[in-house]
């Protein structure tokens, strides 16, 4: 209803959201906030693309590790939280956000020998139905979120305490520049 409204009025609106899926569903541009200060501004797809900061990528409900970054034999390596290495596509240097789409992690029972370059294993931490799609956290270090069928619930039995693989390629990890600070606070969960 309130989409529709808006499309009606076609006047500039200022609405404000906690929730992603409002954004999605009735913005062209976006500001997101954190403690009283605009951290990131652009579409939606801009935000959905890059997020400028954690707590802008959880916001969108996207994985978004620290980390500094180097050339690595054509690739950029990125050193993250708890040892974690990541390897890139993109080519920046130095102190970097990767960025990966739930969507773009697949979930597996063994590592799995295939272009996906990049691999993280722990614990099912939590599963979430999202509508068409569940997500389910990977308690790994650090911590990642796939996004997955129902076909794929039942098929890897994905119940709590279940170690899996979470998987996917260089390509489908996108680095951002970050700056020296970072966020205060981690986003609260809906």
């Amino acid at each position: 209803e309130l989409s529709q409204w808006l499309l009606e009025l076609n006047l500039p609106t200022i609405l404000v959201s906690h929730d992603f899926a409002d954004v999605v569903g009735l913005a062209d541009h976006v500001a997101i906030i954190e403690e009283g200060s605009i951290v990131q501004s652009g579409s939606k797809d801009q935000v959905l693309r890059s997020p400028a900061s954690a707590f802008a990528a959880a916001f969108a409900g996207i994985n978004f590790f620290p980390g500094d970054a180097s050339p690595r034999g054509g690739l950029t390596e990125v050193h993250g939280p708890g040892g974690m290495v990541l390897l890139s596509t993109d080519t920046l240097v130095g102190p970097v956000g990767a960025v990966v789409h739930p969507w773009d992690v697949s979930l597996s029972e063994q590592r799995l020998d295939s272009s996906a370059m990049n691999c993280l294993r722990g614990p099912v931490i939590q599963v979430a139905n999202i509508g068409s799609s569940t997500r389910v956290t990977i308690g790994s270090v650090p911590p990642i979120v796939a996004e997955v069928t129902g076909e794929s619930v039942d098929r890897l039995r994905l119940v709590p305490n279940r170690v899996l693989y979470a998987s996917w390629k260089a390509a489908g990890t996108r680095l951002v520049p970050r700056g020296l600070e970072e966020p205060r606070r981690d986003p609260e969960p809906a």
